[in-house]
């Protein structure tokens, strides 16, 4: 009983201290759910319309990219959310989709298919303002989610 007691007193401190983060960090959460779901359609247009690396070199890769980019960032627009000129959002998620997708040379192979579809789980992992996270995991939170939120700025 005790530990339980503990465990609830330990985790109710963490749901405190992550909410305060969530407000000394200015993060509204339906912002945080429209920056969510342009990252999410982002990854499925890029995996959708992707041709493959037979077809692909580096520069055509970098050109579907953008092209994905600034499909996406139009749909936005009619939001009144202009994230085309954010360069620090373009170089941040394009180096993810480098990493994750583009420079990954076999992606018939198995473990590689699953690395894909997990790209969208971490970015809701990312995202998800109601799951507890670690210090780190917050930070990476709040640094994408300022990157984006530059974009309101203009």
């Amino acid at each position: 009983m005790v530990d339980n007691l503990e465990e609830y007193l330990n985790s109710s401190l963490l749901e405190r201290n992550i909410a305060e983060f969530y407000s000394r960090n200015n993060i509204k959460f339906p912002r945080a759910d429209f920056y969510k779901s342009f990252c999410l359609i982002l990854d499925k247009e890029i995996q959708r319309t992707y041709v493959g690396d037979n077809s692909m070199n580096n520069s055509d890769k970098n050109n579907h990219f953008k092209w994905v980019w600034d499909k996406t960032c139009e749909t936005y627009i009619n939001y009144g959310f202009d994230f085309k000129e954010n360069k620090l959002l373009f170089k941040y998620l394009k180096s993810i989709f480098d990493d994750l997708f583009y420079d990954i040379d076999d992606k018939s192979d198995s473990k590689n298919i699953t690395l894909f579809e997990n790209i969208s789980v971490m970015l809701e992992s990312i995202f998800n303002y109601n799951i507890l996270k670690s210090q780190e995991s917050l930070w990476i939170f709040a640094d994408i989610y300022e990157i984006f939120d530059a974009s309101l700025k203009k």
